[in-house]
């Protein structure tokens, strides 16, 4: 289970939260909802641990994660930005996640595969981001998170936005292959989204949704 308590947070002069608290239940999905600048996307990186909160707690299974290093963190993350690497394929952008020198073991390369298949982009192995629509690269970013808590064995999955681009059949292949990967795994997800379609389907699909609607951070 996720437990964040009493967290404070600024960005330089504007305070993001201040003493916020918030629980999410081991194998059920968090939504965070809300306007554009109430700290969806920073309380994602809170917890993935690339940015550091004033005072608080944040912790998984009682272990506090405020004391790991980003790459110690049992979870992994998807951004909103996609972060892809532009220099590299799409087969290796994603391998890097699971390896980092990119040479996934042979594990590794069938969960890569899986993935792929899964979100509709096998066949774009060898393509760069820039030969990608904005869709494609989401997909390869979103490949890459999935790939990377199945091969790690991650129950924390942390998703930023990750259907923004798609069109209706790719986000909902792409939100079954989430719901396949908590039946499978047995993971917590946290997902930022506006969308109450997605928010739906998820509960369509059985899986157990609490819905969080932070408020504007102005």
């Amino acid at each position: 289970m996720l437990d964040i308590k009493n967290l404070s947070f600024s960005y330089d002069d504007t305070t993001i939260f201040t003493d916020f608290s918030y629980h999410l239940a081991a194998g059920t999905m968090g939504i965070l909802g809300g306007a554009s600048g109430a700290g969806k996307s920073t309380l994602a990186l809170l917890i993935a641990g690339f940015l550091t909160p004033t005072t608080g707690q944040i912790m998984w299974y009682n272990s506090d994660l405020l004391s790991l290093k980003p790459s110690q963190r049992p979870l992994s993350l998807m951004f909103q930005s996609d972060n892809l690497f532009e220099h590299l394929d799409c087969w290796t952008n994603v391998a890097l996640g699971l390896s980092p020198a990119a040479k996934p073991d042979t594990r590794a390369k069938t969960i890569i595969h899986s993935a792929l298949s899964r979100l509709n982009i096998a066949g774009f192995e060898t393509r760069l981001p820039s030969q990608l629509s904005g869709g494609q690269q989401q997909r390869v970013a979103l490949a890459r998170a999935l790939a990377r808590a199945e091969y790690f064995g991650h129950k924390l999955l942390l998703l930023d936005e990750p259907f923004s681009a798609l069109d209706t059949h790719n986000r909902q292949d792409s939100m079954a292959a989430v719901v396949d990967l908590m039946a499978v795994s047995d993971i917590t997800v946290l997902l930022i989204s506006h969308n109450q379609d997605d928010w739906r389907f998820f509960e369509n699909a059985g899986v157990t949704v609490d819905v969080t609607m932070l408020g504007s951070a102005a």
